[in-house]
């Protein structure tokens, strides 16, 4: 099954590039995408069909990449067995024009949400240190970057960006 499309990837990282081109960062994305996260590398957008697509903030010069971020997720695909309670996302990458834009499941909340104090939020923070553990060649596993499945009561990395820009994932 496809997750999201070529044409709202290509739409949302062209509105997102001329938005930067402009200083007008501030504006609302356009109709049918919310924006719903910015970090230092790259702006994340919900669009149509529960998909969030990140767009990198510069395409020239970059410290974390879509592309990198596919090549982590594949390696991790190929190469390891999970342990319980935690699964990879489920993803695409859009290579549009030599400018990459992933798509990736959208999930209503972030391990941020839960207070390590009650019973389900300690179950899920316990869950981090194996996420931690398990995808040792990634980092920045802080709550906004794991959410939370919760149909399967699984942790989910959102964010793999990082080690796989520098190569290595071979």
């Amino acid at each position: 099954m496809d997750l999201g499309n070529e044409q709202d990837a290509r739409l949302i990282r062209d509105w997102y590039l001329l938005m930067q081109d402009h200083r007008r960062s501030s504006e609302r994305p356009p109709v049918g995408f919310e924006a719903v996260g910015d970090g230092a590398y790259r702006a994340a957008f919900a669009g149509p069909g529960n998909v969030v697509y990140k767009v990198q903030h510069n395409y020239e010069n970059t410290g974390q990449s879509n592309a990198g971020e596919a090549r982590a997720i594949r390696y991790y695909y190929l190469n390891l067995k999970l342990p319980k309670g935690i699964r990879l996302p489920r993803f695409k990458l859009y290579t549009l024009d030599g400018k990459p834009v992933m798509a990736m499941e959208r999930f209503s909340r972030t391990l941020s949400s839960y207070s390590s104090y009650n019973l389900e939020g300690a179950h899920y923070w316990r869950l981090r240190e194996s996420v931690c553990s398990a995808l040792n060649k990634s980092w920045d596993f802080h709550g906004a970057n794991l959410a939370v499945d919760e149909a399967t009561r699984q942790l989910v990395p959102i964010d793999l960006g990082g080690w796989g820009d520098e190569g290595g994932y071979e």
